[in-house]
């Protein structure tokens, strides 16, 4: 499901930065609305991950136990691949080309950042159950 959810990320983003607008382009829908559509699909995706990783108990004390380690090192090197994308050090490389490795590196470190908040939780409170409660009455302001 991570997978998934990091490929459909990047393709969206891919799409939305090739045909549409720049990552950084922001739409509006009206006077109130405004968002980035390269990001947008990224959001959707994480909140369905959201549910899929509730329903399937990885929150609970007895649940899943991702590693820090890993998480953290697959962070890292995907930010540092944004960063060296966005500072353009790799100039022989094709529009296309960077904006494949864009859209790759950054639905990478979109959803590892989530993870390690998530894994940062566990490791503070013994579990995200009591975090999901404290934020709950206030979800509207969190999406």
């Amino acid at each position: 499901m991570i997978l998934s959810t990091i490929f459909l990320t990047a393709v969206a983003y891919f799409l939305s930065t090739r045909y549409y607008k720049p990552a950084n382009g922001w739409t509006n829908v009206g006077y109130l609305l405004y968002f980035q559509p390269a990001r947008f699909m990224g959001y959707f995706l994480i909140f369905f991950l959201g549910i899929y990783a509730q329903n399937k108990h990885w929150f609970k004390v007895n649940g899943w136990k991702p590693s820090l380690k890993i998480f953290l090192s697959i962070y890292f090197i995907s930010m540092v691949g944004v960063i060296t994308i966005q500072m353009n050090l790799f100039n022989p490389i094709t529009d296309g080309q960077k904006q494949i490795a864009e859209a790759i590196f950054y639905s990478l470190a979109s959803v590892f950042i989530t993870f390690l908040l998530i894994i940062l939780c566990m490791r503070v409170h013994g579990s995200v159950q009591k975090i999901i409660h404290f934020f709950s009455p206030y979800s509207y302001g969190i999406y």
